[in-house]
């Protein structure tokens, strides 16, 4: 019978309270890979309020860098300063900046910094520990990718100066100023900045490339209480709060993306992403719900539009219960199929096994790609081992074609060159690449995994592909082990006989796995057969 997906799995009971329905989808998503914290408000009730998943490391009061969340913080300090009379958010850059006086930054407001319609570029400079003035001498001789006021272009640079100007005008350091005006007089006693905590995240949070637009942490119940604070007139009035919450160009606002829904009224959100982690603030007023989403399993798509349905009044199904206690029939090994380096690694953990699926007839298989997603993902593994050849021979000009134009080609180039000197100091000379498969992910996305063969190691790398635009580029070092890269890794869960199943969180699609009766093979609908090797 092969590898089945179930188009229809169980759905929410109606005897289950709302409350219940979330947890236990939250619950039994743990189990395929979420772990992370929620708290979910509807008419004035917090319904959620957990941790799920990684229970040994998390509680409810967990903290985790909020990456781009934190731009909204920069924007409701800018606007309390505002309020106190030191500047106003139609203030020039020249004014604090007199060396700018004739060029094509003068003119730029800080209220264009906050809604990324400055034209600066998106980001300035990687992988350094910059001092305030070298990122401002750095970022003033930038050129801009568009007129002032002209388009939204998404910048974590405006937000780095934003920061700057904001010590300039109080005259004393960032951190400093936000804990005063911010975090303090709103209660939350649990949010900081990354620098100063053990928190992941920002691998130079105390970099000013990283200030303003990223490097704070929280927890569910500070974000909370902040969307609490936002309600009122604590920090902001209602003035400085509408001009918080109005949308420019894009639905963005300042520091807050804000849009309108034919079903759900009008909903205020931000997300962060970073290094394993994302967040997600969303506040739908008009049906009066709040959600707060925190992981470290990079899981946000899927899992908050599932969470947001339920208070929304939606349905939704569930991951498949898991029936049967214990792992089942031993079917720990290596299963390959003949003729090819492509094989699943399955191993028992607890009451469950693992599988890998390594190269791209496994990746496949598992994840039930048909002929047309064969052909798009066979295709970008080529132009991923392309890049990195190129790389090793000194040429750049390849991933530059490819690579999103929100970063400038020499900030790539700069990250690139020396990410691959220091590759090659501490590994010898580069031998090759073996490209270990391309996945699937929703909303066009796909990952390709690329191992890099030097003398004396290996590295384990992941190119993230998005309509065509090379998106990210992460290595095993900075995700934080080899498993957060290996191509298409899952819980599998036996469910009586020799038939086991896992589910995708990301794609939302359960999948059937029949081994043979003797266990020595995995027959697969669309690939075949996978021999049991050792």
């Amino acid at each position: 019978m092969g590898l089945l997906l179930i188009l229809s799995v169980q759905a929410i009971s109606q005897d289950l309270s709302l409350a219940d329905s979330i947890k236990t989808y939250l619950e039994r998503t743990s189990h395929f890979g979420y772990s992370g914290c929620v708290l979910v408000e509807k008419e004035g009730e917090v319904l959620v309020q957990d941790c799920f998943g990684d229970q040994n490391n998390m509680d409810r009061n967990a903290r985790f860098p909020i990456a781009s969340v934190s731009k909204q913080f920069t924007s409701a300090l800018i606007l309390a300063m505002e309020m106190d009379g030191k500047l106003t958010i139609e203030d020039s850059l020249v004014l604090f900046y007199p060396t700018l006086k004739g060029t094509e930054m003068a003119g730029i407001s800080l209220k264009e910094l906050m809604n990324h319609t400055s034209g600066l570029v998106g980001e300035y400079g990687t992988e350094k520990n910059y001092s305030r003035e070298e990122l401002l001498e750095g970022l003033f001789c930038t050129k801009l990718v568009s007129r002032p006021g002209e388009k939204y272009a998404y910048s974590n640079a405006g937000y780095n100066l934003l920061a700057a100007t904001a010590e300039i005008v109080g005259n004393r350091p960032f951190q400093e100023l936000m804990k005063e005006r911010i975090f303090k007089p709103a209660g939350l006693g649990s949010t900081g900045f990354v620098s100063e905590k053990e928190v992941m995240g920002d691998e130079n949070p105390n970099s000013w490339n990283v200030i303003g637009a990223s490097g704070i942490y929280s927890t569910i119940g500070d974000m909370h209480r902040w969307m609490k604070t936002l309600d009122g007139e604590a920090i902001l009035n209602a003035s400085a709060t509408e001009k918080l919450f109005t949308p420019e160009k894009k639905n963005y606002a300042l520091g807050w993306k804000v849009a309108n829904s034919k079903l759900f009224g009008k909903v205020i959100y931000h997300g962060g992403d970073i290094s394993g982690y994302q967040s997600e603030i969303r506040w739908y007023r008009d049906r009066r719900v709040v959600l707060v989403y925190l992981d470290n399993c990079e899981m946000r798509s899927a899992v908050v539009n599932k969470v947001l349905l339920m208070p929304l009044g939606r349905k939704i199904n569930l991951p498949p219960e898991i029936r049967e206690k214990g792992p089942g029939p031993e079917i720990s090994g290596r299963y390959g199929f003949e003729g090819e380096d492509s094989f699943f690694e399955v191993s028992q953990v607890d009451d469950h096994y693992q599988i890998y699926a390594m190269g791209q007839r496994a990746i496949s298989a598992l994840q039930g790609m048909d002929e047309e997603e064969n052909v798009k993902v066979n295709s970008l593994a080529r132009y991923t081992n392309g890049y990195w050849e190129k790389i090793a021979a000194g040429d750049f000009s390849y991933l530059l074609e490819k690579f999103s134009d929100r970063i400038p080609d020499e900030a790539v180039e700069e990250y690139m060159v020396e990410e691959w000197d220091m590759l090659l100091e501490k590994n010898g000379p580069f031998k090759r690449v073996n490209s270990l498969g391309v996945s699937r992910s929703p909303r066009s996305t796909n990952y390709a995994y690329s191992r890099l063969i030097f003398e004396n190691d290996s590295i384990l790398y992941r190119t993230e592909w998005s309509d065509g635009e090379i998106t990210g580029i992460n290595s095993e070092m900075e995700l934080g082990s080899k498993e957060k890269i290996l191509p298409v890794f899952s819980q599998l869960y036996w469910q009586g006989g020799s038939i086991f199943f896992t589910y995708d969180i990301k794609t939302q699609e359960t999948y059937w796995l029949n081994f043979s009766a003797d266990l020595s093979f995995i027959d697969f609908e669309n690939q075949g057969k996978a021999e049991r090797v050792k």
